[in-house]
């Protein structure tokens, strides 16, 4: 990696992509000996050329100091002895004069070995909602020898990537979070060759399937945004106020492009840096373990989302007072949390104070207000009382925002899952139907078929024909939704657990047996793979009975 550094000092390579640097120079350097640029180097024994440990993935249209960046940034976290690794890097590494005349099979052959023989793909990713690389077919080939040869497969960002999805996560962690998961498939990647894109796809279709590839881009963005998020809070608590004026201090920059200002040899655009207090590093500390508890609670990891909310609630009543905004917003997410948790004594005084103080503070109209009015209405749902009272809460959130925002909204299309649901839950079949229909409509026509909004529309009207015995629809339905849960939001997702299970269900209710015991194995085998028995106990204990009852009316029917 530090030869990077020595590449670039001296060049005009700024705004630069690789493709570009590629022309102007890598092959006027190696074009004496139409070699590849390694080769040169290696004629000079050059220090920093030797045995390859990593392999990178990128794009060619993306500049090239933010794939060095992206690079830099992720070795960093690495311990010392791995910051400064030896990468196969195709524009060093293939030879540039004769890439042009090789053909589909060179390139896959060259791909596989060398990703089979250094077992480690880093694929740089940018920008962070919607990689490039997973628009190139030649990336989609990378990650395809990736799942082929079961080799470590992670994803790097630039600083200035950081930095947009922490502004992303702390606006909505939910909603931009789910836009990443629905926007990004492999199988919507390019090819410069459209004969390469075909040959590209018949073998990563006939060999691992997209849902794997997918599968295995999704692991590891679930895995990173948790992990990139509990940095960012080691570094900002590592910030101390008194390591300069008590009262005053510079944050790190939080914007710029380009690597860092340690290396002297790269071209720097000055960062933007903020004045700071004691307090606001506070703040900021908070405002990340908000979020952090957020991106858990997306991922059902609910005891952990639980200890983020509990601090952030506490740290915000003693830091901003019982009655300010952010307070609220974490006494509300913390009574959520405890609903999903089944601690619904404990969750209801929460929910109701923040719901008061919000009526007062806001008026019964605003959003948050109407937020709070949700979160009562699902926890007397959720524990089996107050139905009148939940139907008049879910009716006037569903209002208030048809009325503001009109039907195409996601925050109307919640509020009309919501009162589908609980029509659907009281069985009032004839006032689910259509609110579930239209919402599973709008937002397929908004979000698209794999958005988690539309999977979860997917799964309700699925339980709802399932729960009037139209059974062939439902299992239609179910057969989508897990697709898409199984791929965005991985198999051990409480969600897609819960597809499995319903679906088990619906091919008992068919008499499918052998379907049904099927996939309540693997519910099972999944859970357990997790350790989630002991996680979601009363949701597995469910999963177990409705096994027993598939077993049971087996036996009945032989």
């Amino acid at each position: 990696m530090s030869y990077f550094n020595k590449f670039i000092a001296g060049k005009a390579i700024m705004d630069m992509t690789t493709t570009e640097v590629c022309t102007s120079f890598v092959k006027p350097a190696t074009e004496a000996t139409k070699c590849s640029f390694i080769e040169l180097l290696d004629s000079e024994h050059h220090p920093d050329v030797g045995e390859a440990q990593i392999f990178i993935s990128h794009a060619w249209k993306y500049k090239f100091l933010d794939v060095v960046s992206a690079m830099k940034s992720h070795f960093k976290k690495m311990p010392v002895a791995q910051r400064d690794p030896i990468v196969w890097f195709d524009l060093f590494c293939n030879n540039q004069h004769k890439a042009v005349t090789l053909g589909f099979d060179w390139w896959c052959n060259t791909f596989m070995q060398a990703i089979k023989k250094l077992n480690n793909v880093v694929m740089i990713f940018s920008p962070w909602g919607k990689p490039t690389t997973l628009t190139r077919a030649w990336c989609l080939f990378e990650a395809y020898c990736c799942a082929k040869t079961d080799c470590k497969f992670e994803v790097a960002m630039s600083d200035e990537q950081r930095r947009l999805f922490f502004e992303a996560v702390m606006e909505d962690a939910h909603k931009n979070v789910n836009q990443m998961l629905a926007d990004i498939d492999c199988q919507e990647s390019d090819c410069f060759i459209p004969e390469d894109k075909e040959k590209i796809f018949e073998v990563v279709e006939r060999e691992v399937g997209f849902g794997n590839i997918n599968s295995m881009v999704f692991e590891q963005l679930r895995n990173w945004v948790i992990k990139v998020t509990r940095e960012e809070m080691e570094s900002v608590r590592d910030l101390d106020p008194r390591d300069a004026d008590p009262d005053f201090q510079q944050l790190p920059p939080k914007s710029g492009t380009n690597p860092s200002d340690t290396d002297p040899e790269f071209q720097q655009i000055p960062p933007k840096s903020r004045p700071t207090t004691r307090s606001t590093v506070e703040s900021n500390l908070l405002r990340l373990e908000n979020s952090l508890g957020d991106l858990y609670e997306g991922q059902t990891k609910f005891d952990k989302a639980l200890e983020c909310f509990q601090h952030c609630f506490d740290g915000r009543k003693k830091k901003n007072g019982p009655d300010d905004p952010a307070t609220l917003l974490s006494e509300y997410k913390l009574a959520d949390i405890l609903r999903l948790q089944r601690e619904y004594d404990k969750s209801e005084p929460l929910h109701l104070h923040a719901l008061e103080r919000r009526k007062t503070l806001f008026g019964e109209k605003d959003q948050r207000t109407l937020q709070s009015k949700t979160g009562l209405a699902n926890l007397y749902v959720d524990s089996n009382k107050c139905f009148d009272e939940s139907e008049a809460l879910y009716k006037e959130v569903f209002d208030a925002r048809l009325e503001k925002y009109g039907e195409e909204n996601t925050d109307t299309l919640m509020a009309m899952n919501n009162l589908g649901a609980f029509y659907h839950q009281q069985r009032a079949y004839d006032k689910a139907y259509p609110l579930y229909e239209k919402c599973l409509e709008i937002r397929r026509k908004m979000l698209g078929n794999r958005h988690p909004d539309s999977l979860l529309s997917m799964n309700n009207l699925a339980s709802l024909h399932e729960r009037v015995c139209r059974y062939a629809e439902a299992e239609e339905l179910f057969l989508k939704c897990l697709e898409g849960r199984d791929v965005r939001l991985g198999k051990d997702h409480l969600l897609t657990l819960d597809t499995m299970d319903k679906l088990a269900v619906c091919y008992r209710e068919q008499n499918k047996f052998s379907e049904a015991i099927s996939m309540h194995d693997k519910c099972m085998q999944y859970a357990a793979e997790k350790n989630l028995e002991k996680v979601y106990v009363d949701r597995f204990k469910e999963f177990k009975e409705n096994l027993e009852r598939t077993k049971e009316k087996q036996q009945k029917k032989k």
